[in-house]
């Protein structure tokens, strides 16, 4: 089973991807780690779905800011 985080710490981790300038709001997928599915296209991305990324204790942000 996937450890998750609490509902506030998602919440804050959310916020703070909103600010970076790297984060797409993709059409039908929602904010993206840069282009969703392309890792490292734009500079330190993961391309991940933040949705998911931001609920998972184990996943951090890829420039280290959660």
């Amino acid at each position: 089973m996937l450890d998750r985080v609490k509902s506030l710490d998602y919440e804050k981790r959310i916020e703070i991807c909103k600010l970076c300038p790297a984060v797409r709001n993709s059409k039908g997928i929602g904010l993206t780690c840069g282009i969703f599915l392309l890792k490292n296209y734009i500079p330190e991305t993961c391309g991940c779905k933040l949705s998911w990324k931001a609920k998972l204790k184990d996943q951090s942000c890829p420039q280290k800011k959660w």
